[in-house]
């Protein structure tokens, strides 16, 4: 098989874990380059359907079948079986997810000899025929298989038919739970001109509402070879990474998608003018990184104005299974060392601002929280700090300076009470 260059995932509330991958980029032939940009111009670019090996997302096994699998094929040679998914994304406009393609792996001595998929998405692997699996250059262990998926979506009134062909990386397990990687083998691709820079850079859309259609939805967007030596970090962190929902920064000039093509064949950016470029990532030892924090129904609270005083910035969700474990811990660090001067801030990863307060009042957490109605990586916080999850507790330090983050609620309340002594 060919060799492929590979992207790196973005999260999602499905993902575990979070995987980037460094990309080896050639151009696309025939892909058109944006014209320069300054301010309020419209950059319009056309993409093509490429190679790309996208690489969505990193999971660990489960070692039963979903609830509404039926039909699930039995192992002839005395191996394990193992599950996956590669999820769908709710389509625009509707409640429910659609059903995913689960899959079954089996695994003999550590290592992975036959699969199935039910890529005709009727919950039944017992009618579809084993996959051909083969190795993976990732690692000496390693195997893989490919599936085909089909089908059509609905879009504004329109229906789009879905072509996904999906990679299913698979690795070596000699114990416990194996972990799989999906890639997306075809992106569309193609090349834009900023003006702070010479010549074109190459770009890629990313569908990262796992949902077939690039739209404004969470999670979509496009990734941009900044510094074009044709590699790229794929991570939603990074600031070559632009959300289709929210303007974003890029080479110092700021753009709002103004048109986009469900299919991804073509996209169109306004530069809205100079933008600054996001700090480093918070280091320990460094100084942390200024911010502005709106909370709902207060004042702005700027970081800068708590020099004395220990911050705390809590990034959570009410959707989020470890923020409810942490919910009591949290509200037992701000009853303790409120009244000794550490600030507690929340940053709600929430999308749905009734759910958000809803948890609030349930748990007891009076702490001033900004809202934005966004995930991680479109949240400005967010993006400012590279939190990618939810439940993770960010430690500033009296002189500004970042001192570490936190899971444990408690574990930080002892370690803050030390130090308030």
């Amino acid at each position: 098989m060919e060799a492929l260059p590979a992207f790196g995932p973005t999260m999602t509330r499905r993902a575990v874990s979070l995987l980037p991958v460094m990309l080896a980029l050639t151009s696309p032939p025939g892909a058109l380059a944006g014209a320069g940009s300054p301010p309020h111009a419209t950059i319009e670019l056309r993409m093509q359907r490429r190679v790309a090996n996208i690489e969505m997302v990193s999971r660990v096994f489960h070692q039963r079948p979903a609830p509404d699998l039926t039909g699930i094929p039995a192992p002839e040679t005395g191996g394990r079986v193992w599950y996956g998914e590669i999820p769908r994304g709710a389509e625009p406009g509707s409640a429910r997810s659609p059903r995913g393609a689960a899959f079954a792996v089996e695994y003999l001595a550590g290592r992975a000899v036959r699969g199935w998929c039910d890529a005709g998405f009727d919950g039944d692997l017992s009618n579809d025929p084993p996959l051909r699996m083969g190795p993976h250059p990732s690692a000496e262990e390693a195997r893989s298989f490919l599936v085909e998926l089909r089908w059509t979506a609905a879009h504004q009134g329109r229906e789009v038919p879905i072509d996904w062909t999906i990679r299913v990386v698979l690795g070596h397990a000699p114990d416990g739970p194996p972990a799989y990687r999906l890639q997306q083998v075809f992106g569309m691709m193609g090349e834009i001109a900023l003006p702070a820079q010479a010549g074109t850079r190459h770009v890629f859309l990313f569908d990262g509402s796992w949902d077939g259609l690039y739209t404004a939805s969470l999670g979509d967007g496009l990734f941009v070879d900044l510094d074009g030596d044709g590699r790229l970090m794929t991570d939603p962190m990074a600031p070559g990474f632009g959300p289709f929902s929210v303007p974003f920064a890029l080479a110092g000039t700021a753009y709002e998608v103004v048109s986009l093509d469900p299919e991804g064949r073509r996209l169109s950016l306004r530069a809205l003018g100079p933008a600054a470029d996001p700090p480093p990532a918070p280091a320990v030892g460094e100084p942390a990184p200024d911010f502005e924090l709106q909370p709902a129904g207060g004042p702005p609270i700027r970081l800068a104005d708590l020099r004395g005083r220990h911050v705390l910035l809590y990034f959570w969700a009410s959707w989020c299974g470890n923020c409810v474990a942490q919910a009591e811990g949290m509200r037992r660090l701000d009853a303790a060392l409120g009244p000794r001067g550490v600030r507690l801030l929340g940053v709600s990863y929430d999308t749905d601002r009734a759910a958000m307060e809803a948890f609030r009042a349930a748990h007891g957490q009076s702490w001033p929280t900004s809202f934005s109605g966004r995930l991680a990586w479109e949240d400005p916080l967010g993006r400012l700090y590279r939190e990618r999850a939810s439940g993770a507790i960010h430690h500033i330090g009296p002189d500004g300076v970042y001192l570490g983050r936190f899971s444990d609620p408690d574990r930080l309340l002892a370690e803050l009470s030390a130090r308030l002594r």
